[in-house]
């Protein structure tokens, strides 16, 4: 299931849930963010999911200060929004997914 088809479903308070469900390995450390995108460019994008009112690890704080003196793009996203905003932003979204964003009024 991707981005898109999570966004078309009725909202739910799980859904951060359901997206760490699709992109976290058992074996992934505690501080690593729960998205790595490596696009063709070699630049590195970390989205971190929490849920409203939920806040980041010691563990991921400090990965979240790395990721800024190292230049590398991290977002945390607390709503599906802001994981789409930050896909859109990074150009991980094909043309069709990034109009329906944009015209569906999400940027």
């Amino acid at each position: 299931m991707n981005a898109l088809a999570l966004q078309s479903r009725p909202k739910a308070a799980n859904w951060p849930l359901e997206i760490k469900s699709l992109g976290r390995t058992p074996t992934a450390p505690t501080d690593a963010p729960d998205f790595v995108l490596i696009p063709p460019t070699g630049a590195l994008h970390c989205l971190e999911l929490k849920r409203d009112g939920e806040e980041l690890s010691d563990a991921q704080e400090d990965f979240n200060i790395w990721c800024v003196r190292h230049g590398v793009q991290h977002v945390t996203a607390y709503t599906m929004r802001d994981a789409l905003l930050a896909f859109a932003h990074w150009h991980c979204l094909d043309a069709d997914a990034h109009a329906l964003l944009v015209f569906g009024g999400a940027i």
